[in-house]
């Protein structure tokens, strides 16, 4: 009977993460008009704002991930004892419309003499679009599917076992993004929590 607490906290995690549209997000920060590309011309090529600051490789801040969700949980009026993440999640969004993620994210809680761990690894590629705020992911295909993440630890045996996760960009489709030269933040339709990340690239 007392493994039924921590499945419900990491049950409960399952809503901290997810992908689609941001619930509370604010209003995205726009790059400078001085973004404009040079065409073959030697015309100006308009680039949208958020397409040019998303260019590059992102970092989840696993600290501020973890900061949120003690919070969350201990606000549920779950007795938490201790939560930990270890691992990251690596975002990719390339010039030429492609991108990555890939995770390796270890999930501890502890709670009433019960310790549960859950690892969630995956990685997969798709394409992107940034235009007016609005980020979109088409054509994923996942390299290492989250389904295969070895198996959790300390879980009951008629316990299911919960997708913990950073944000998933799997048909994600975020109209307000905010993005500036370091910091880039999404959050996933009814998820409660922000995923953070930290330029990286």
């Amino acid at each position: 009977m007392r493994a039924l607490p921590a499945v419900v906290v990491l049950s409960t995690l399952v809503v901290l993460t997810g992908c689609g549209s941001p619930t509370s997000a604010p209003s995205p920060t726009r790059a400078s008009p001085g973004d404009a590309a040079g065409g073959s011309d030697g015309s100006s090529v308009d680039v949208d704002p958020l397409s040019a600051c998303l260019e590059g490789t992102w970092q989840l801040d696993t600290a501020d991930f973890l900061a949120q969700s003690q919070e969350y949980l201990v606000g549920l009026g779950i007795p938490l004892d201790s939560l930990d993440v270890e691992g990251g999640q690596q975002l990719v969004f390339a010039a030429d419309g492609f991108t990555s993620q890939s995770t390796d994210l270890t999930w501890t809680a502890s709670m009433m003499g019960q310790t549960v761990t859950i690892p969630s690894e995956s990685a997969g590629e798709g394409a992107w679009n940034g235009a007016d705020g609005a980020l979109t992911v088409t054509d994923w295909v996942w390299n290492v599917d989250p389904a295969d993440a070895p198996p959790p630890s300390g879980l009951p045996p008629e316990a299911e076992v919960p997708d913990l996760g950073g944000f998933s960009l799997d048909g994600a489709t975020v109209p307000d993004v905010v993005c500036d030269d370091e910091t880039l933040v999404l959050q996933g339709a009814d998820a409660p929590l922000r995923a953070v990340f930290v330029r990286f690239g």
